[in-house]
């Protein structure tokens, strides 16, 4: 340090370089002061990678939002983009099979069948009808089972008349 103390005429006096500085901490050792400055440091550096990592976080789930309706719309779009090729192929089909219906001419068809195949109708004596009006049904009988259950219980004769009920 240069000269800390400046004389005047009469007295000296001890020049105040600080300008203001804060004098609380002049009773207090050197290291003292290392030490808290240094942790007020480390807190300070601790607290800015803290609010980096949570302004990081924040963006991450950001992101991963944002991904997400990203993915979203691209499923949406690809889902359109189905629909319309199916729609296209729906309506190709009606058309194709409204020519098929234009194209095919019953009276052609019977006079291609009568001329080239030989086909001839059917007259009136050759014709004739069913009539499935009735309903079916169906009965079952247990005349088997009684007989099996007579034969069991009656012994030697009872024996010998299934036998007989059984190859009549």
């Amino acid at each position: 340090m240069s000269n800390l103390y400046s004389y005047n005429t009469s007295s000296a006096y001890k020049l105040d370089y600080t300008y203001g500085a804060k004098r609380h901490n002049e009773n207090k050792r050197p290291h003292e002061e290392n030490k808290k400055t240094e942790q007020r440091n480390r807190n300070h550096s601790f607290l800015n990678i803290t609010n980096f990592i949570r302004v990081a976080l924040c963006f991450a789930i950001a992101f991963v939002i944002v991904n997400g309706y990203v993915r979203i719309n691209e499923a949406y779009s690809s889902v359109a983009k189905l629909e319309k090729q199916y729609n296209e192929i729906v309506a190709t089909n009606q058309d194709l099979q409204v020519k098929i219906d234009k194209a095919v001419d019953l009276e052609q068809l019977l006079t291609i069948a009568n001329e080239k195949f030989g086909m001839i109708s059917p007259e009136r004596y050759q014709m004739f009808y069913v009539d499935l009006s009735q309903s079916d049904f169906a009965q079952v009988c247990n005349e088997e089972k009684k007989i099996e259950s007579e034969v069991a219980m009656s012994g030697v004769t009872g024996t010998i008349t299934g036998a007989m009920n059984i190859f009549k």
